[in-house]
């Protein structure tokens, strides 16, 4: 019980931590909160490696998404057109995704890239698109990010610019994107190495 508690009481920090950092642009903030919060975490429900386990989950959440850039890269009548669309149904595909550089270093700043295509049956509609990107480290997820955007039909390229904590340990990771339309939704995953 006394665990459940305890827990419930980081949680609710975790929350209040992270909306008060979302205004604040130092990755080293995310990264010592994080940090802090898995070891706490890891201290509560295991000894030993269960510290170190919180303290690799906390150091993950320390990552942070600085900027967005988008552009449109094909037009709603020539996506149709590349994909025979017959305007029946919605239609969503994630074309290409890119981690740039795919080997980065602990703090260091890579561009997660994806490019994906939205078209509706009606061509004046606008697609609300929710874009969402985890890290995967192999044994856990973490968000890093999620957000709606409306945009004209057709293809477009998403990159964001993520900073990954300075304590972040070496290893083989996965940066999942997740493109949802409303009524369809796709996954894909992109491997890049911390060393």
């Amino acid at each position: 019980m006394k665990k459940t508690v305890t827990l419930l009481m980081i949680v609710v920090m975790m929350c209040v931590f992270t909306a008060g950092c979302a205004s604040l642009s130092g990755t080293e903030n995310g990264a010592l909160i994080g940090a802090g919060t898995g070891s706490a975490i890891g201290a509560i429900f295991g000894k030993g490696t269960g510290a170190v386990i919180g303290g690799l989950s906390g150091a993950v959440l320390g990552a942070v998404i600085g900027n967005y850039y988008d552009k449109q890269v094909a037009s709603r009548e020539q996506a149709a057109k590349k994909y025979q669309y017959k305007a029946k149904e919605d239609k969503l595909e994630i074309e290409k995704t890119t981690n740039t550089p795919e080997v980065v270093s602990p703090g260091s700043k890579f561009e997660s890239n994806v490019q994906y295509t939205v078209l509706l049956p009606d061509a004046a509609t606008q697609a609300n698109v929710v874009e969402m990107r985890f890290i995967d480290s192999g044994k856990d997820r973490f968000k890093l990010s999620e957000r709606n955007v409306a945009r004209t039909q057709g293809t477009h390229l998403s990159t964001a610019r993520v900073t990954l904590p300075k304590d972040l340990p070496s290893g083989d990771y996965n940066l999942i994107t997740v493109i949802s339309d409303g009524t369809q939704q796709k996954t894909v995953k992109t491997p890049f190495t911390v060393a």
